[in-house]
């Protein structure tokens, strides 16, 4: 959304808004950020269509996730797993002729549908499907997709590992309704270390960096990036499971740990990035997020970092317990635009 824009009232300038309100969605209500402008010159207050889509996105987030109803990137991304186009999608689990279209379109399926298609992102249970309507599909691409499911299914063991790296498995509020994308987490690192200062790419300053890049483009746009969980510790907020998230990362080549000797004779381990970054894995707001991020921080040091994270409500409210840090919640007051 566009921070201000000309004012339709007058010669004003109108700056985007937002304040709490309940909203009604299939009989129950949510708490929302409604998004408004308010114009500086007239007083006038009015909405458009980007802040009412951006309201209604917040219900849904809600209802979904209270439902467990798969969002719209999981729908997405499963009928592109399984390499076939919504009309097919449509006819294996016996949906209308534009049913799954209208979902990745943002549609919030019912509770009975929403059921199949959980069912359905299990590739044992689509192939059985996919068997039962085999008159739909021509004899190779029908024996092209079976070979392709065979192959899905024997990945399960490190889809079963990846999913150790963060507590938090299904979109909710707590991982800025987005289930952890480890490719953007691996180019994301990678990227904020090759932008950062060398001496300053330590866990402390990392699990910042993810920290606010993902806080701040769910502020901006209502999603993290990631889809991680952040907990609020002594030293301020960091990934939930960050260790296994680097020693993950670490595994996999995308970063490496060195050890520096520091001025009392201790070392710091620093990070550095083994075959940098892929920047065509993100879109065009969360691009201009990092870079937000990485301009703003780039020379700030771990422990300015450290202190200044110490200033959000999101820490302060919830490092008595250790606490997860709600996105929904506590993103839109980050002390950040």
């Amino acid at each position: 959304m566009k921070k201000s824009e000309e004012c339709p009232f007058c010669d004003g300038t109108a700056h985007l808004d937002w304040n709490k309100k309940e909203v009604q969605f299939r009989k129950e209500a949510f708490y929302v950020q409604q998004f408004y402008y308010k114009c500086n010159l007239c007083k006038e207050e009015y909405t458009t269509n980007e802040t009412d889509d951006a309201t209604m996105l917040q219900v849904h987030n809600q209802y979904r996730a209270k439902h467990s109803i798969p969002f719209v990137e999981q729908i997405i991304n499963m009928r592109e797993k399984y390499g076939l186009p919504a009309t097919k999608m449509n006819e294996v689990l016996g949906l209308g002729a534009n049913s799954y279209t209208n979902f990745e379109k943002g549609d919030v399926p019912s509770a009975a549908i929403a059921n199949l298609l959980v069912i359905a992102e299990n590739p044992v249970e689509f192939k059985k499907m996919v068997l039962r309507s085999h008159d739909i599909f021509g004899s190779n691409a029908y024996l092209s997709l079976l070979n392709r499911l065979d192959t899905l299914v024997s990945n399960t063991t490190r889809e079963v590992r990846l999913t150790k790296i963060d507590y938090l498995n299904e979109p909710v509020s707590l991982n800025g309704y987005r289930a952890p994308n480890y490719l953007k987490t691996a180019n994301l690192v990678c990227l904020l270390i090759d932008k950062c200062k060398n001496d300053f790419n330590d866990r402390m300053k990392l699990n910042k960096l993810l920290f606010y890049t993902d806080f701040l483009h769910y502020k901006n746009n209502l999603s993290s990036i990631t889809g991680l969980s952040y907990r609020a510790i002594q030293y301020g907020p960091i990934p939930s499971c960050y260790s296994n998230l680097l020693t993950y990362l670490e595994e996999e080549n995308f970063i490496q740990s060195t050890y520096q000797k520091n001025s009392n004779g201790g070392a710091v381990e620093i990070f550095t990035a083994t075959n940098g970054y892929d920047p065509s894995v993100f879109t065009e707001s969360e691009f201009e997020t990092i870079g937000h991020i990485y301009e703003k921080f780039q020379n700030t040091s771990s422990w300015e970092l450290r202190n200044q994270s110490h200033e959000e409500l999101g820490w302060l409210d919830n490092q008595l317990n250790r606490n997860l840090i709600d996105y929904q919640q506590y993103a839109f007051e980050l002390k950040l635009n």
